[in-house]
């Protein structure tokens, strides 16, 4: 693909070879011709520029380091392979084994061994932290009545949610789950504690705010990099700071076909392969689809306090969400970055290049290009010859075989082309 920017020209070329049926890629090799520098010279995605060594560059293929929920890292450690006994582990303990272990230590009131009895209630649960005590027969003193699992960061707020049930929202997020897989798990591990909808949609609630600024702060850092970057291959901002650069952009959607209610896009640099900017599209709340009829007394009162918490921000047809979603990226990339996107690469579909074509964000001097992506047009010629090769068999008329076009040869026209 070739790219041209209004300050210089890069280049960016992809070198494919195929063995057999498995194509092997090798990595992109970028070369600028204006300053003639080597493709050694610049700076990698995730790695720093040559001098600048103590800078921390941001990457796109982990996590953030950092996940924070009132100042506490509930990230996960990749790198952690097994307990030593001093971490702040969750473990399921089985009720049994809780009161024989229990039942073997001595009172602290009367040091009589042999005497404390444990028990748990629903009474008084928070989702999966339970609330427990410890009685002694003996002296009949209650030695503890309290939660087994702390609050997050140790507070004693009563707003502050417990650290687990924080977790067990995060994890069946994560495996893109809801509320009722929740209750479900809680009933197969015959837990006697469970969620209600309030806690759940409060701990995602929280979660949310806390990925957001996660997001936040990776985008900055991208942000960051991308200018060093631009700067050591000659292609600095103008007098305003703005830099014209080239991204990638692509939209998704929550499942096939036109009738998914939520859609994503997201704009990516060429050159360094770091996250810019996305948008989030859902034409659905399932609050709304649940709140009072129109012509009900409270349905004045109920709008009002669903306003900040509604889902819904687009009206329209799944079909569009994609070109919505650039319409807004691109008219907030000076602001947000001062960035301009002056080209975009996309697949085959032109609707979101014409929709920020005639958007015309950034003034007639700074027009929009469009450059096709080598693999789209590779996969499609690919898809053109094996539906020649069909429709020919159909007919009778046989265009595979020795000398003729077979799949290896097909593989080969696509890389050629």
């Amino acid at each position: 693909v070739l790219i041209k920017f209004k300050m210089g020209r890069v280049k960016f070329s992809s070198v494919n070879k195929f063995k057999g049926k498995r194509r092997r890629s090798k990595k992109v090799v970028i070369q600028v011709s204006k300053s003639d520098l080597k493709h050694t010279d610049l700076p990698e995605a995730g790695g720093s520029s040559e001098g600048d060594q103590s800078r921390p560059c941001p990457t796109t293929s982990k996590r953030a380091k950092k996940f924070e929920v009132f100042g506490v890292n509930l990230q996960p450690d990749a790198t952690k392979t097994e307990s030593n006994g001093d971490e702040d582990d969750f473990i399921f303990v089985q009720k049994s084994t809780m009161k024989t272990m229990l039942s073997l230590l001595a009172c602290p009131k009367c040091n009589n061994a042999g005497t404390l009895a444990y028990d748990h209630t629903n009474e008084g649960s928070n989702g999966l932290c339970v609330k427990s005590s410890l009685f002694c027969k003996q002296c009949e003193e209650l030695v503890f009545n309290d939660y087994l699992c702390s609050r997050v960061g140790g507070s004693n707020s009563l707003t502050v949610p417990f650290e687990l049930n924080l977790r067990a929202v995060m994890a069946f997020r994560g495996i893109g789950c809801g509320h009722s897989a929740i209750k479900e798990w809680c009933g197969i591990m015959n837990m006697p504690a469970t969620f209600s909808k309030d806690s759940y949609y409060g701990g995602s609630n929280k979660l949310f705010n806390a990925s957001g600024a996660t997001v936040d702060t990776v985008m900055k850092k991208s942000v960051e990099h991308i200018f060093e970057s631009y700067e050591s291959v000659g292609v600095v901002p103008d007098e305003a700071g703005v830099l014209d650069i080239g991204v990638s952009f692509d939209g998704s959607w929550h499942k096939r076909g036109h009738s998914s209610h939520n859609g994503i896009a997201v704009a990516i640099d060429l050159l360094t392969g770091l996250p810019l900017d996305f948008e989030v599209l859902s034409n659905f709340c399932h609050k709304c689809n649940l709140s009072p009829a129109e012509d009900d007394p409270d349905y004045n009162e109920w709008q009002e306090q669903h306003k900040s918490d509604c889902l819904k921000n687009y009206e329209g047809s799944a079909n569009a969400m994609e070109v919505e979603c650039a319409k807004r990226i691109w008219s907030r990339s000076v602001e947000k970055h001062s960035l301009r996107y002056t080209t975009m690469l996309s697949d085959g579909d032109s609707k979101s290049f014409d929709a920020v074509s005639k958007s015309n964000n950034y003034g007639p001097e700074h027009p929009i290009n469009k450059e096709e992506c080598v693999n789209h047009v590779s996969k499609r010629m690919g898809t053109a010859l094996n539906n020649l090769l069909a429709s020919s068999r159909a007919q009778g008329e046989s265009l595979s075989g020795r000398g003729k076009l077979t799949k290896e040869k097909i593989l080969k026209i696509q890389n050629y082309y």
